[in-house]
């Protein structure tokens, strides 16, 4: 059986793929969120999670259920991006260096191998980058943008540079979508908070339950009329296991 994280519209279907996407194309099988996949634990041969972990809240919570559905034995094969403008399908929050994809999975996976292939080669990411930049300019200042050199680039003045119409005219939402980084701040709120993943709080909201549960089973009448026999099955069990 065969998993697809994050299948998008396919060209083709077969009854040993199961195609999972956040958005219900035709081709798709499954409509969920890779932090949560519907699935019974250790179900697939082979699990395909390709140009999506960017596009999740959680890369680390969706790599952990990838390899909980995913048989011993099992394959996974990812391709996660690094050096990407920010593409939102329909958001985009987290590039990964090699490394760092690594990262996701060596808890629980052998790697055979970490490689560049060529649909992930820098060419793309500077055209990419460059033609971005480029088209979110005013025409005069993308002219001037367009006749640039290399060398232009690598041996100019970072300062001077910034001055310069090609940097200070560019558009502020394309610059969101190429920029070196952001800088944060925030204000945090008052109350309680949970602080783990959303597995976790799930399953230490089932916990609570059972506690609930428990503690409603114990305050009922049926409870306590029958811990005399409660006590006596337990003396039994005493006495046996000190015979044995």
């Amino acid at each position: 059986m065969f998993l697809d994280v994050g299948a998008g519209l396919r060209d083709t279907v077969s009854d040993s793929m199961v195609n999972a996407d956040i958005f219900d194309a035709l081709s798709t099988d499954v409509v969920c969120v890779g932090e949560k996949l519907p699935f019974e634990d250790a179900q697939f041969d082979f699990v395909l999670c390709a140009a999506t972990l960017e596009h999740t809240k959680r890369p680390w919570e969706v790599a952990a259920e990838i390899c909980r559905v995913l048989k011993p034995g099992g394959i996974v094969r990812i391709d996660y991006p690094f050096l990407q403008p920010v593409h939102g399908y329909p958001s985009h929050y987290f590039n990964a260096t090699p490394e760092g994809s690594i990262s996701l999975f060596e808890k629980w996976c052998e790697l055979r191998y970490s490689i560049v292939e060529k649909h992930f080669h820098p060419v793309h990411s500077l055209r990419w980058m460059l033609k971005e930049w480029k088209n979110g300019l005013p025409n005069a200042a993308g002219d001037r943008f367009g006749g640039m050199t290399v060398n232009d680039f690598l041996s100019g003045d970072i300062s001077h540079l910034l001055m310069q119409d090609v940097c200070t005219d560019l558009d502020p939402a394309v610059e969101k979508v190429i920029c070196s980084g952001t800088t944060l701040e925030a204000v945090k709120k008052s109350g309680d908070h949970y602080y783990a993943s959303e597995r976790e709080e799930r399953l230490a909201e089932v916990a609570q339950q059972r506690a609930r549960d428990i503690d409603t089973i114990r305050s009922s009448t049926s409870w306590k009329i029958t811990a005399p026999l409660r006590a006596a099955i337990a003396a039994m069990r005493a006495i046996r296991s000190r015979k044995h």
